[in-house]
């Protein structure tokens, strides 16, 4: 089970949340949307979703 801290550190990055948000209001998305919906590039979103996803 995820901790409160777990969750709070996993948001702490801008893109983390900005994602999640975007996730969690659009459902599910792939790489390339969020790559224009966040202005950023593949690599930086792949590693972020990575982070997410390891933190539950």
């Amino acid at each position: 089970m995820i901790t409160p801290p777990e969750v709070f550190k996993s948001l702490a990055d801008e893109t983390r949340a900005r994602a999640t948000l975007l996730i969690a209001s659009l459902g599910e998305l792939c790489v390339c949307e969020l790559m224009c919906a966040l202005d950023d590039s593949q690599p930086k979103i792949s590693r972020h979703l990575a982070q997410l996803r390891s933190s539950g």
